[in-house]
């Protein structure tokens, strides 16, 4: 959107996407993607793409050592 708002084009995409309408599936996701995106962008034009992946990995670290306690999914040798 930012790249959007720029180059003076928001309000165009704004009509469009309002006119054209959203599936009522993706009515409720839209706002927390978009939230998401600015996250990401203001994470990585603060603290560089390095700090950004290397959170990425911790959290998916993490989050697979849980799934894997929880479900009592072994990991073999070669998934460490």
């Amino acid at each position: 959107m930012h790249g959007l708002r720029c180059a003076g084009r928001h309000l165009a995409c704004i009509s469009q996407c309002s006119s054209a309408g959203l599936h009522p599936s993706y009515q409720h996701r839209t706002p927390p993607l978009g939230a998401a995106q600015v996250i990401i962008s203001y994470t990585i034009k603060r603290y560089g793409a390095l700090a950004f992946a290397t959170v990425m990995t911790t959290r998916q670290f993490f989050s697979i050592l849980v799934s894997s306690i929880v479900f009592w999914t072994p990991l073999m040798k070669g998934q460490w």
